[in-house]
């Protein structure tokens, strides 16, 4: 048996040439703002959002389950990773190396490295090969 997840805001992406359209679940306006940038890379562009929460509800204006265009909603600006610097680090393998700061989309909000330790920052540097090891 599957885990059930409740997510704030589901995001609906275009549909495909088999007719098939991917969701984006979202947590907070952030990770709104990371699922458009991500189905624009892709080509297939969010077309509406729903809200599966009350307060996905409030962030979207409307009621629970009603679709909304993406343009009535107000999300934040996305700025270059301040971490892995904006691109997609791979290692010796060729395998994406995951940041937790921008989910591994190279886009975060502004001070949104200011959750995580001067440290740890470093450390996510050191993996991307932003500064030297």
């Amino acid at each position: 048996m599957g885990r059930s997840y409740t997510y704030h805001i589901l995001g609906e992406g275009a549909q495909d040439a088999t007719g098939s359209a991917r969701v984006y679940p979202c947590m907070n306006k952030r990770e709104m703002a990371q699922a458009c940038y991500r189905a624009d890379l892709i080509g297939l562009p969010i077309v509406a959002w729903s809200a599966q929460t009350k307060r996905g509800a409030h962030w979207l204006g409307v009621p629970e389950w009603t679709p909304c265009k993406v343009s009535a909603v107000n999300l934040p600006v996305l700025v270059d990773c301040p971490a892995c610097g904006g691109r997609t680090s791979r290692n010796e393998h060729g395998v994406a190396i995951y940041c937790p700061v921008c989910d591994g989309t190279g886009r975060t909000t502004r001070g949104h490295e200011k959750n995580w330790a001067d440290w740890q920052i470093e450390a996510m540097q050191k993996r991307a090969g932003l500064i030297a090891a």
